[in-house]
């Protein structure tokens, strides 16, 4: 662009010196003419004086097509420049007063899902940008004009830089970033853009860090978990990891339980292949099988049982050492051999997951499966529950229409959607969790509490974790939730008494380990136990506490003590070590023990504080669900718990 400025302004004398810019055009294609063809005698009034040297005659036919193109050029320069500077002008105007900004840092499969459910929603006052495409689908444009959705395309690359970001007032609309590419930057992006936000809102007015929301798309081979784990963050930098989110979905539209007969006291899962997902699904199913009426058996069958144990031991060192129900056994899931090993040690089977990453193979298998399970011993009513990992979204669509009653689960639509990218349910109700352990009594401390359910992704997973529970744990109880479409707050009284009975009963016993809440207390420990095991975090005992807090106490994690950081006793977060792993009655006595052996050191580590108690869970599950405080700070929704009748059961 710059040669062609150049060429256009050196010889903008030369149009203007002696002719009109026609004639001085005309006048150079003659000289072209004649210097070309030497017998020609047009247009004598125009002719030069011509040297006889060849590189003379050279160097007029250069000038001349200079001449000549330089205008065009020019011209096409002029008007890329300015077509650029109209669409930075027609960005901002675009964006200006916009109620929602969608940004996504690429234009693939997944933007695309995800743009068309924004067409179904409401679409007013809406703007989408894609990065790194100057074209976007001929379908998707239709449907974003047919719709009335604004959209820009940016062939430059999303950065923090000024000039590549777009400019917009988040004190009177919602932002919400998407970072999608396949490579390894998406971490280091989304970290990027949380630092810029976070200090440009912190200098301007017009800007609100709690409308502004990042979605980072993690790969598990490429980004360290660990990492973005342990930074804090002060506004919405969520992590997607797809698998994690596949298994919550399902474990939440259909749980474990969905098969379970009124006199059956075990859930017993049966996974078939042992991978990303399979983890995923380990890990979530483990959590929320930690019950007290309910006992939950996981069998895990795959081709190299053995690397799938060692696998599992170098994550989570713990895990298959705690006592839990796990089995592996050793089969190739495609062969006969697969239905011997499920005769000889499965057949209590009531839920069954196949996380294969072949969509026809994983149809053929479930099928097979079900007519095993339904003919065997002649015995066509024992069928535990299919969900079968499907890839392919049409793929999904017919299995869904199908008789064999199989459950697709794993397809893209199913999460790249608005529900669960901009407005989750799972999210709403961990952000409710999060409250209660703040301590949150109204809709304005709720809100006050929520940058701090940002602050670091691995206490928003493990919010996570619980609120996948809560289904579980009401089950467990004999009540089940529904969402609630009423005005005002819904109607749980059924509940409500049901939890100031255990309390009454609690505070009226003469051994507290006797009660139902004690139980149910219990049972959450083992939960977030079977989470911290999951995640790779281990038992640290009240020696290693206090030689860490002596010798290196950088290595524990801080504590807000009157504005001043803090190590915090009992709680490594670098060396994935925490003090609480322990029996639920051991809690209290380790705190005192650890508080008694740092007393000499008080005043550069504070004493551990009584650990939180289990119990507010349990007691607090109406406010969690149905709170008008809640749901007002945490956008979600509210739901009716009513008590499972045996018909329903």
């Amino acid at each position: 662009m710059f040669l062609m400025f150049a060429g256009f302004f050196a010889y903008l004398p030369h149009y203007l010196q002696n002719y009109s810019p026609i004639n001085a055009i005309v006048c150079d294609v003659v000289n072209l003419f004649q210097i070309v063809t030497i017998n020609s005698n047009s247009y004598e009034s125009y002719q030069p004086e011509v040297s006889n040297t060849f590189l003379f005659n050279i160097a007029l036919i250069v000038r001349a097509c200079v001449h000549i193109f330089s205008p065009i050029l020019g011209v096409t320069a002029i008007y890329r420049f300015l077509k650029i500077k109209f669409e930075k002008i027609k960005s901002g105007f675009v964006i200006f007063n916009k109620r929602k900004i969608f940004i996504f840092s690429t234009y693939n499969e997944r933007a695309e899902k995800i743009v068309e459910d924004i067409t179904c929603r409401d679409n007013d006052r809406i703007t989408v940008i894609f990065y790194e495409t100057d074209k976007i689908n001929n379908e998707l444009d239709r449907k974003l004009g047919f719709n009335k959705i604004s959209h820009i395309s940016h062939k430059m690359k999303l950065d923090v830089a000024e000039n590549k970001l777009p400019k917009f007032n988040s004190s009177k609309c919602e932002v919400f970033f998407f970072i999608l590419n396949d490579g390894n930057e998406n971490t280091e992006l989304g970290l990027r853009l949380e630092k810029y936000y976070s200090d440009l809102c912190e200098k301007k007015s017009t800007l609100n860090k709690n409308n502004i929301h990042i979605t980072v798309f993690s790969n598990y081979a490429l980004t360290d978990e660990k990492l973005i784990d342990s930074i804090e963050t002060s506004m919405d930098l969520r992590v997607v990891y797809p698998e994690r989110l596949q298994v919550y979905k399902l474990l939440n539209d259909k749980p474990l339980f969905s098969n379970i007969k009124p006199d059956e006291k075990n859930i017993s899962l049966l996974i078939l292949d042992y991978n990303n997902m399979a983890k995923e699904l380990l890990s979530a199913a483990l959590c929320c099988g930690q019950l007290v009426n309910h006992k939950i058996k996981i069998n895990i069958i795959t081709e190299n049982c053995a690397n799938a144990k060692s696998e599992t031991d170098f994550l989570c060192p713990e895990l298959l050492n705690s006592g839990y129900s796990i089995h592996f056994f050793e089969a190739n899931i495609h062969s006969s051999s697969l239905f011997k090993v499920i005769q000889e040690n499965c057949m209590d089977t009531t839920y069954i997951a196949l996380c294969g990453e072949d969509d026809i193979s994983n149809i053929q298998l479930s099928i097979e499966l079900r007519k095993f399970f339904l003919t065997y011993e002649n015995n066509f009513c024992n069928m535990p529950h299919i969900a079968v990992r499907i890839q392919k979204d049409e793929t999904a669509k017919i299995l869904e229409k199908s008789d064999y009653k199989l459950n697709p689960f794993g397809y893209d639509s199913l999460i790249y959607n608005y529900n669960e990218m901009i407005d989750p349910e799972i999210e709403a109700i961990a952000k409710r969790v999060h409250f209660v352990y703040c301590a949150a009594d109204s809709a304005e401390q709720a809100m006050d509490n929520l940058c701090s359910y940002y602050k670091f992704e691995r206490d928003r997973k493990s919010n996570l974790s619980m609120a996948l529970s809560i289904k579980y744990k009401l089950w467990d109880m004999g009540f089940e939730i529904s969402e609630y479409h009423g005005d005002g707050t819904p109607d749980n009284c059924a509940f409500e008494k049901y939890i100031q009975g255990l309390v009454s009963d609690r505070d009226s016993a003469v051994n507290l380990k006797e009660t139902a809440l004690y139980a149910y207390d219990v049972a959450e420990h083992e939960r977030w136990m079977a989470y911290q095991r999951s995640e790779g975090v281990c038992a640290m005992s009240v020696q290693q506490a206090d030689v860490i807090a002596r010798k290196n106490p950088t290595l524990l994690e801080q504590k807000n003590v009157n504005g001043v950081l803090l190590p915090r006793t009992g709680k490594s977060i670098t060396m994935m070590l925490h003090m609480d792993i322990c029996d639920f009655d051991d809690i209290t006595v380790r705190t005192n023990q650890i508080n008694d052996l740092i007393s000499d050191v008080e005043t550069i580590i504070p004493k551990r504080d009584t650990t939180f108690n289990d119990e507010l869970i349990i007691v607090s599950l109406n406010k969690i669900l149905s709170s008008q405080e809640y749901v007002m700070a945490s956008g979600g929704k509210q739901y009716v718990i009513t008590k499972i009748t045996d018909d329903e059961n």
